[in-house]
Parts: C-alpha cells; sequence; structure tokens
C-alpha cells in the first residue's frame, strides 16, 4: 500500500517493540521502509516535522510535499496492525489519523 507520511508516523508508532528474532528484523525493516530520507525530511521544512513525542502544525500541507511511499506490510506484520487497530476501534479510541489506516487494514464497517 502506498502511504502518505501521517500514515507512516502512526504506523511506526504501531510498530511491535518485543518478538522473535526475525519477527524484530522483519519490523527493523519496515521501519526503515516507512521511515524518511534526507530528502523527504527536507520537504517538512516550511511543516513542523513529527518526531515522537513532537508536534506537528499542519498535516495537509506535510502529506502534500512528501510524495505517497509503497511499502510492504504483509504477513504477520499486517495482522498486528490490524489487531491493534480492532483494538482501538472495540474501545473507541481511533483517532482522525487512524481511520484511513483502520478503513484499509480492518474494512469500512458501514459498509458490512
Amino acid at each position: 500500500m502506498k502511504f502518505t507520511a501521517q500514515q507512516r508516523l502512526v504506523l511506526i508508532g504501531m510498530l511491535p517493540k518485543e518478538g522473535s528474532y526475525f519477527n524484530i528484523k522483519k519490523v527493523r525493516e519496515v521501519r526503515e521502509d516507512l521511515g524518511f530520507n534526507d530528502f523527504e525530511q527536507k520537504m517538512f521544512e516550511g511543516g513542523t516535522l513529527l518526531i515522537p513525542g513532537g508536534t506537528v502544525t499542519d498535516w495537509k500541507s506535510i502529506n502534500a510535499k512528501v510524495p505517497l511511499k509503497l511499502v510492504d506490510v504483509g504477513g504477520w506484520l499486517s495482522r498486528h496492525f490490524k489487531t491493534n487497530l480492532k483494538q482501538q476501534y472495540d474501545q473507541e479510541k481511533l483517532r482522525e489519523e487512524t481511520i484511513d489506516l483502520y478503513d484499509f487494514f480492518c474494512g469500512n464497517p458501514s459498509k458490512k
């Protein structure tokens, strides 16, 4: 799937912190794929670069500047994101920045 800058940061925050050796190697690979290269980071200038624990000012502007990025999050990692988002849904803790990710990984509940 192609992800926006905002979606990439949300997914990075949802990556598992623990797991088997092979799963954590895959997490490292996906974190690097979801991350931002030097060119993309320069595109944040004029907006505020979001760093975990930091703030952001204008997602619309940032998403417009940073191109969509194709990242493979298939297999068990896709199931991890689906489970995480489903828990947020069940606990009524989805946020605006997770809605599109929920629709992608879990499906739109209004269409079921």
